[in-house]
């Protein structure tokens, strides 16, 4: 009997400040992305531009901004999204690199 859990994905705690690689579905690999949380931890004076979550540099999966982004929060995203072998995650913001994020969901192995 097999059993799926949960796995983060992807960590990256300094992201920002330009493009961001995440990670790679690993070969013989699908990955279900579940769940994203993203914050900015540092206050500040200056407006936030927000960010982007791209999958293969080309395909905006998420968007958060420009305006009315906030330092200091979380940001959630949660969904059913497929990611074959090869597939890369990045992210892009124009603020500075302060930017955290975390992906979860399944790694799933192919048959």
């Amino acid at each position: 009997m097999s059993r799926v859990y949960s796995a983060q994905l992807c960590v990256n705690a300094v992201a920002g400040g330009g493009t961001t690689f995440l990670g790679t579905v690993p070969a013989g690999t699908v990955w279900v992305l579940r769940d994203m949380r993203a914050s900015y931890s540092v206050t500040g004076l200056d407006p936030l531009a927000g960010f982007e979550v791209l999958l293969n540099a080309a395909i905006r999966l998420w968007t958060v901004g420009p305006l009315g982004v906030k330092p200091v929060y979380t940001y959630p995203w949660e969904g059913r999204t497929v990611l074959d072998p090869g597939d890369e995650l990045s992210l892009y913001s124009g603020d500075s690199a302060l930017w955290s994020i975390v992906v979860s969901g399944y790694a799933l192995t192919l048959p």
